[in-house]
């Protein structure tokens, strides 16, 4: 049914009417194709993968950039803690506060954006309940699934208002998918060009590339008649917040699939995909190649010849690989596409085992044999994070080496009815405790009917109190104002009313009462502990009041 429905999407078609996309800050084209095919080039000297040893190493140019973010994020805390009131002495630049946005299709997408316009400085009704300014401070902002497509399209954008993204790039009354008034391009026929594109200049293809593409439209702020073509993951690096270091560095997730297994199980790989760097870390490997030359052809560490890739990042590959529930939909997607005879004229050549994945170029081919499972395959399938049930991006951001003291988590899962449960933070909780995976400790979580009894999927909680773990602020998608944002993850379109009701909710989720100060004493605590600083009465009872209890 999934699969059912996002093709049926894809092959919408709507008339030109010249509606133009709004230009302010269009997303980098950096493709040195200038289209959807990537290019050889000569590999730069001494390229190797970067392997990390298990205890964690940051790279050098996010290091860096890490560094020039919480420079220019300094004022920001000083204008956050003043608002709030807090009075403390706490250095906040030592503070590290990530945000991490579930998968859920649109309505993740919705949930993560309306959730940070309520944490933005530039909205004043924010900066009036003593929530803005949190988004202006976060170094680290992680999607997965809907949240890539809410990460990616608002760091593409270089960093927009929430509400301009919403009507200048998202423009959801019409269905994702189906090409925007002003593209002359129906989403098929530029999925289907794109494949030919890629295909011809000898790289694997999937219908992941179509999907991705069709998405475009809807993600990427482009005037070009085919958006986000010639578009980038690394092109984030070129916005103008990136080079002002005002963007939390941004990172997707999607789960490494064994070819043609629907199953992904719980201590699958996971690829981390960055602006500077893509990999992963996992017991069997950690290793990270840079993002702009992924598609390569390594073998043992290095490049297996002298030609390495530049543009397979594609950013709509990138987004659609890590909201490829494709799988789900496997044994029906034959049958499905057969109503559009063009797709399958393209994909006719690809493998069905592998049709319905995001195929990659293996970046660690021959590293680690015997104990990396894809170390000596050619190449590696990528899927939805939420089909193995981590549904929140929280991996990247529990890795020892990124410091992180606090998550903000924004839950907008479907576990029951459009909700969540807690079953996301639950599973990688669970992964946390199976041997080999203590290199990212996880928060402790209760199970879903836990969760459930003592009604911590209606409230924002914290999660990992008294432990050396970062953080955990679960803010998850419940009903405080209305009861309009538990969608479908297959609703492809939404009202101007459907998107204001998200708003509305997502800011009465994280404004309430005295969370707004409860939220301030959360990020500053761990800062304040390695400073030698106590908690306030105020902070004290705030963990009382919001420290989870099961």
């Amino acid at each position: 049914m999934a699969l059912l429905l996002l093709v049926h999407a894809l092959a919408l078609s709507v008339a030109v009417d010249g509606a133009v996309i709004a230009a302010r800050n269009p997303a980098p084209t950096t493709s040195p194709s200038g289209n959807y095919a990537p290019v050889r080039v000569a590999c730069p000297a001494g390229m190797q993968v970067r392997q990390v040893p298990t205890s964690g190493q940051l790279g050098s140019a996010e290091a860096a950039y890490i560094a020039q973010r919480k420079s220019t994020a300094a004022s920001a805390w000083r204008d956050y803690l003043q608002r709030v009131g807090l009075n403390t002495t706490v250095d906040p630049t030592d503070a590290t506060t990530a945000i991490a946005v579930s998968g859920g299709g649109l309505r993740a997408m919705l949930y993560g954006g309306s959730s940070l316009d309520a944490l933005d400085s530039r909205n004043a009704t924010a900066n009036a309940a003593k929530t803005g300014g949190i988004l202006q401070l976060a170094t680290y902002l992680s999607g997965l699934s809907g949240g890539s497509w809410m990460t990616g399209s608002w760091a593409l954008a270089s960093a927009p208002s929430f509400r301009q993204l919403n009507s200048d790039v998202w423009r959801l009354n019409t269905p994702l998918g189906a090409p925007t008034p002003s593209k002359p391009f129906s989403a098929v026929a530029d999925g289907v060009l794109s494949v030919g594109e890629k295909g011809s200049s000898n790289f694997p293809v999937s219908f992941v590339d179509v999907y991705g593409r069709g998405q475009a439209p809807h993600l990427i702020n482009d005037t070009n008649p085919r958006p986000g073509v010639a578009t980038l993951w690394s092109s984030i690096r070129q916005t103008d917040a990136y080079k002002a270091g005002t963007l939390p560095y941004p990172i997707i997730v999607a789960t490494v699939r064994k070819q043609g297994s629907v199953d992904i199980p719980l201590n699958a790989s996971i690829l981390e995909m960055g602006p500077i760097e893509t990999g992963q870390r996992h017991p069997s490997l950690s290793a990270y190649v840079p993002t702009e030359y992924i598609g390569t052809d390594f073998a043992n560490g290095a490049p297996a010849t002298s030609q390495c890739v530049q543009g397979f990042d594609s950013a709509s590959f990138f987004m659609g690989s890590s909201s490829d529930i494709l799988g789900e939909g496997i044994e029906t997607a034959g049958s499905t596409l057969a109503a559009n005879p063009a797709v399958i004229a393209a994909l006719a050549p690809v493998p069905d085992q592998v049709v319905d994945t995001g195929r990659v170029p293996a970046p660690f081919r021959g590293l680690a044999p015997g104990a990396y499972a894809e170390s000596a395959q050619t190449e590696i399938n990528l899927a939805d994070g939420g089909l193995a049930d981590e549904n929140l991006p929280f991996l990247p951001l529990i890795l020892p080496e990124r410091q992180v003291d606090t998550i903000i988590a924004l839950d907008a899962s479907n576990d029951v009815n459009g909700r969540p449960n807690g079953n996301a933070p639950y599973t990688t909780y669970t992964k946390s405790q199976l041997p080999g995976f203590g290199f990212a400790p996880m928060a402790k979580f209760p199970s879903p009917d836990v969760m459930v009894a003592r009604g911590l999927d209606k409230r924002v909680s914290f999660f990992g109190c008294g432990q050396s773990v970062p953080l955990v602020i679960y803010a998850p998608n419940f009903a405080a104002s209305n009861n309009q944002t538990g969608t479908s993850t297959f609703q492809l379109s939404y009202t101007d009313d459907e998107v204001e009701a998200f708003f509305a909710n997502s800011a009465q989720i994280l404004q309430s009462g005295d969370l707004p100060t409860c939220l301030a004493c959360a990020l500053i605590d761990k800062a304040s502990a390695r400073q030698g600083i106590a908690r306030s009465a105020t902070c004290s009872a705030c963990f009382d009041k919001y420290c989870a209890v099961f």
